[in-house]
């Protein structure tokens, strides 16, 4: 994870807070755990063992604006 954020004062306790935050900054997988089925009812099951998803999603950013006072 990765934020950058930025403070422009207006008054003298016044200001704008303006923020980018980036989540799986490097967009590096986390797979899910492998398929454990290895037989159903009609016989062997194709997908044994294959990892067909993610745990975590992919990269995400998020921009904002604050105002403190």
């Amino acid at each position: 994870d990765f934020s950058l954020f930025k403070n422009v004062a207006i008054l003298e306790q016044k200001r704008f807070q303006f923020r980018a935050e980036i989540f799986n900054l490097l967009n590096r997988p986390n797979f899910a755990l492998p398929a454990t089925t290895v037989f159903d009812r009609s016989g062997p099951v194709a997908t044994f063992g294959r990892i067909t998803g993610t745990a975590t999603t992919s990269r995400q950013i998020q921009f904002g604006l604050k105002f403190l006072f």
